[in-house]
């Protein structure tokens, strides 16, 4: 996908449309893991099932919603690291080089405080790393992401009904429509 592109998927993830997942019992995200992202609706996250709602993602960064797709472009590349000039290059493309290495820097750091508000300056975050170059989420954390939960259950259910298991399929979630 061109990096143009790339960008524009990432900031329409954020205002995405409704999907019910599986929430504790007090409705403050999945149970036993560090951090949950749902993309699959009005983008949200729970850091130790503390909600992240949108005015603290907008408070931490002067009103814009930068801090909040760069964390789902980097929960979307979590198994790996990303390096800053991947992320210099998607989201501040047409900047300055100092420029551009000021935003994300300034982005970053507002990103840890986002998710660790009683996080004091230069600080160790206990869930975003940055490291000779290359920036991720703490490859150590849980995390759950409502989209990779759909893709699973999906394959999952596609797999049981290719061989012939429609009450598995349907228990897995997935079964084709009938047609009438």
């Amino acid at each position: 996908m061109p990096r143009e592109s790339r960008r524009v998927v990432f900031m329409d993830i954020v205002d995405g449309v409704k999907m019910n997942g599986q929430l504790d019992s007090e409705g403050q995200g999945e149970t036993g893991v560090s951090l949950s992202a749902r993309f699959l609706g009005p983008f949200q996250v729970y850091v130790e099932g503390r909600a992240i709602g949108p005015l603290d993602w907008d408070r931490r960064n002067g009103g814009n919603r930068m801090v909040a797709t760069i964390f789902a472009y980097l929960v979307a590349h979590r198994k790996g690291t990303v390096p800053r000039s991947d992320l210099l290059d998607t989201f501040w493309r047409n900047r300055d080089g100092d420029t551009a290495a000021s935003g994300l820097n300034r982005s970053i750091s507002a990103l840890r405080r986002v998710l660790e508000p009683a996080l004091q300056n230069f600080g160790s975050s206990s869930y975003i790393f940055s490291s000779r170059g290359f920036i991720g989420i703490d490859p150590d954390l849980t995390v759950w992401v409502d989209a990779e939960e759909f893709e699973e259950t999906a394959q999952r259910g596609l797999s049981l009904e290719s061989q012939g298991e429609r009450t598995g399929a349907a228990t897995a979630g997935v079964l084709p429509v009938p047609t009438l």
